[in-house]
């Protein structure tokens, strides 16, 4: 299972012809627009954060995307990833961010 956005570059037809030729993957798609839903953009989020407004070429900003992984733990990341889940929030909360604005 792979999840992906709703873009519609993951409906093309080199997509679809390797998805028929690999039966056992299977695509779930989210909504479009919705980066609220992914996970993966709380994480991109934090990591624009680390790395904005520095003046380096690609090589710099590879290394800081090195540094910004190094110096988290698994743990650290889910947090972001899945705020629902930090260890400062109450018992049993949880976010609705299917009804989020």
């Amino acid at each position: 299972m792979v999840i992906c956005d709703n873009d519609s570059i993951h409906h093309a037809k080199s997509v679809t012809v390797y998805l028929a030729g690999h039966p056992t993957m299977e695509l779930l798609s989210a909504a479009r627009y919705s980066p609220h839903d992914n996970p993966v953009e709380r994480i991109r989020a934090v990591l624009k954060t680390f790395i904005a407004n520095t003046a380096v070429g690609w090589p710099g900003r590879l290394k800081q995307i090195h540094a910004f992984f190094r110096a988290r733990s698994p743990s650290q990341l889910l947090t972001a990833a899945a705020p629902w889940t930090s260890p400062w929030l109450p018992a049993g909360y949880k976010q609705n961010f299917w009804n989020a604005a």
